[in-house]
């Protein structure tokens, strides 16, 4: 299949700023197709920035992003969103993919990611996707592990203060 264009998620944002493998692909996308991405998938590359740097460095990834000449999707509207759903409502993703997936369908463009979440909506053709590397599926695992972590935590707090308050006081 021959694509015309490409929409960057935030890990393809990521792969080309810090050189992160794959970074090839996405860069021979933006010299032969073209690129572009939606502005939530900005927001969440300078979200990181902030939490991970400093708000200079976050100033600098978007300049950067500019002058790569990756076009910024800046719509959002009623119909978008509700596109957007659906496609959450039926497979597991972000809100920001479900935004950027819901743009590519309404512009008729390639998706270009290397979220693993995402294999199963591939799979269905639905909407072109693209993996610039491998999908990654440790992220997803990493995050189930860090809530499984808290939940664990949670509920020893609970059992804890459960303990102490059937034993009395002292």
């Amino acid at each position: 299949m021959v694509v015309d264009h490409y929409s960057l998620d935030a890990c393809a944002l990521f792969a080309l700023l810090r050189g992160e493998a794959g970074h090839e692909v996405i860069a021979s996308a933006l010299q032969g197709s073209g690129c572009s991405t939606h502005v939530i998938n900005l927001f969440e590359v300078y979200v990181w920035f902030l939490k991970n740097s400093d708000e200079a460095q976050a100033d600098a990834a978007l300049q950067a992003i500019d002058l790569l000449n990756v076009a910024v999707e800046t719509d959002l509207d009623v119909d978008l969103i509700k596109d957007a759903a659906r496609l959450r409502s039926g497979f597991q993703m972000s809100v920001p993919d479900a935004i950027g997936l819901a743009y590519c369908a309404r512009r008729g463009c390639a998706f270009l990611t290397s979220d693993g979440e995402l294999a199963a909506l591939k799979d269905s053709g639905a909407i072109p996707i693209h993996f610039f590397r491998p999908p990654n599926r440790r992220v997803r695992r990493a995050d189930q592990i860090r809530q499984a972590l808290q939940s664990a935590r949670e509920r020893t707090a609970r059992l804890e203060f459960e303990l102490r308050s059937a034993e009395g006081p002292e």
